[in-house]
């Protein structure tokens, strides 16, 4: 009897060993939430993360960047100065510091600005890419910040080209 309980324990921790040494982090990620961006260059942005291997997640973004005032005629961008990002899933976690531009793309009074964020993410496992679409929503209490802004776009790996 106690051979089979001992098999029976030695089974249950291999399979358990294998499924978490078999779960990892997903090639890529969709990303959505929602951000707070200031006029003074900072944005804060945060959501939900869904892996292409079926993972979630939560993520949240800290952008640095000159003055929006400098990217506020449309195509033009503003230098990401700084920032972190994050990302935690159940199968692991990956953070790091971002570089990249913001570029206005849209400008709508009705259904507010919109800018392109891609930025490169320098993290431990190499360098990966952001790449996300800010939609901003304009507020009338004589305030410079926006608020309610939607967030959607992507997380992975970036290319690398061949023999580079």
């Amino acid at each position: 009897m106690r051979r089979i309980t001992l098999l029976v324990v030695l089974t249950a921790v291999a399979a358990l060993t294998a499924s978490v040494a078999s779960a990892a982090l997903s090639p890529s990620y969709q990303l959505s939430g929602s951000a707070n961006v200031s006029s003074q260059g900072t944005t804060s942005m945060s959501g939900f993360a869904v892996g292409s291997s079926g993972d979630r997640g939560y993520w949240r973004a800290n952008v640095t960047t000159g003055p929006l005032s400098a990217c506020a005629t449309l195509n033009s961008s503003c230098a990401i100065t700084g920032g972190t990002f994050a990302l935690t899933t159940r199968s692991g976690s990956v953070t790091g510091t971002l570089s990249g531009a913001v570029t206005l793309t849209s400008l709508s009074q009705r259904s507010g600005d919109q800018y392109t964020l891609v930025a490169t993410v320098a993290t431990a496992n190499g360098t990966e890419e952001l790449n996300v679409v800010v939609t901003t929503a304009h507020g009338s209490h004589g305030s410079c910040n926006s608020f309610g802004s939607s967030v959607q776009g992507s997380f992975i790996p970036a290319f690398t080209a061949p023999g580079g």
